[in-house]
Formats: structure tokens, sequence, C-alpha cells
């Protein structure tokens, strides 16, 4: 058996959740017929482009919050053929890492230049072997998210998007902190996140950092929620941007 590299920029999770051997994550639907191939079967009868049509007219709502894929591109998607829903999802217990669940845009995996999920490149390979352990699955976290969804942020309660001075004068300090406690933070960097805070319209340091969030990317947000994949909404806004690396 050949064993091929696969590469995969998207959004997920790198924690999943298990009882012994049973997974028990309860932020994720794993019955959804987005992770659930007899359920999607039954739910589209068998027709996989019933399926992007079902996810084109979702995407046609009013006021919905769209990323890449929009009705036009699924449109494409539908017409060009060779993407299906299914090819959003990574998760692969057995060759990958079973901690790891990864979504990617529907529009970013083949129908650009620089798709999102790749698979057998010679390059990626090579590179690959030259690393240590070059056949263990890997995740590289991508601070800032991924382009062009960089430094997009907004308010946990009200969703209200935040791009100011200020947003990015409290993101530089909470920074600087590098993951100490407000307890322990100078009495210098504390007065300046309470200067930040305190124009961004918040009470307090503790308020801000409990409401300031990356935004979840809008392309899968909307389909974890079409395919009744997401459990809690909260869990959206722990979706973290990654590239996800492993061999089958």
């Amino acid at each position: 058996m050949s064993y091929r590299i696969h590469k995969v920029l998207g959004y997920g999770f790198d924690d999943l959740k298990y009882d012994k051997k049973e997974l028990t994550d309860s932020r994720l639907n794993f019955n959804s017929f987005l992770l659930n191939e007899e359920e999607f079967m039954n739910h589209f009868d068998f027709r996989a482009s019933k399926a992007l049509e079902d996810y084109k007219k979702f995407l046609s709502q009013k006021d919905l919050k769209l990323g890449m894929d929009t009705p036009r591109s699924i449109g494409d998607l539908i017409d060009k053929g060779g993407v299906y829903v299914d090819n959003a999802v990574t998760f692969d217990s057995e060759f990958g890492s079973k901690k790891v669940i990864c979504f990617t845009p529907l529009t970013l995996i083949k129908t650009t230049s620089s798709p999102w999920k790749r698979y057998g490149d010679h390059i990626d390979s090579y590179d690959s072997e030259s690393k240590k352990n070059p056949y263990k699955p890997r995740v590289q976290i991508i601070k800032g998210g991924i382009y062009p969804f960089i430094s997009n942020y907004e308010d946990r309660e009200t969703g209200k998007r935040l791009d100011s001075w200020s947003l990015n004068s409290w993101l530089r300090n909470y920074d600087k902190l590098k993951g100490k406690d407000f307890s322990e933070a100078t009495a210098v960097e504390l007065y300046d996140l309470e200067i930040t805070a305190s124009e961004l319209g918040y009470k307090t340091v503790e308020e801000a950092r409990d409401r300031i969030v990356a935004s979840p990317q809008p392309d899968i947000v909307n389909l974890l929620r079409w395919s009744g994949t997401i459990n809690d909404e909260n869990a959206l806004y722990n979706l973290k941007p990654m590239l996800y690396t492993y061999w089958s």
C-alpha cells in the first residue's frame, strides 16, 4: 500500500473529546448528515448534487453573513462537478489524529489557484520527509487567522464587528501578558489595558477579555448551522485556524 500526504487548511478542533474509544465531544453533532454518511444518503436520497442545491438555497437567505461560499460560487461547483459537501470535512481517526477535525470552505477546496486541500503533492511529501517524525500527524495553529480571513474581531454578546485603533492597542497590550492573569500584570500593563478597554466601551478588563473574540469564519459557521453539526454556538468562537498534515 502506498501512503500519500494530505495537507488541509481550515478551521476546526484539535482536542476532540473521547470516553475511552468512544467519541463523545458535545460541541458537535456527529449524527448530522455532514458527519454521518448514512444520514447524508437518507437526507438527500443518495444524490450528492442535491446537497449542494440545498446548501445554495440556504446561503440565499436574506442578511446571512457570507464568505467565499455564496449562492453563485456553489452554483459554479454544481455546474463544474468534482466537489461535494462532505469534502469540506477532514476527519481521519485511523491514519490522522483522532483528536482533529477540520472544516474547509467548499469554494476553496479546488477552484482557486491556491487550493486549501492537497493530496499526494510531491513537494509537500519531500518537505515533510525532511522533518523529524515525518509521518506523524501535525497541526499548525495559524495565529490571526488564514488569509484573507485575518484580523476580524467582534463582541461575543452583540456580534458587532470591532475595528479601531483602540482594538489594535488592546490586542497588542493583551498579547504582552503572554498568558499571565491580570493579577500578575504590572501596573503599567494593567493601566494600558484599562484605558483601551474603556475606549472600546467595556467597564472592566475582565469584561473586555471575555467579550472580544476573533470572528468565526463565515463559511464554516454557515456550513455547520445548515447541516445541524454545531451543538454549542459558543464553540464557533473556539474553532482554530489550522494547517493539518497527515499521511494515508
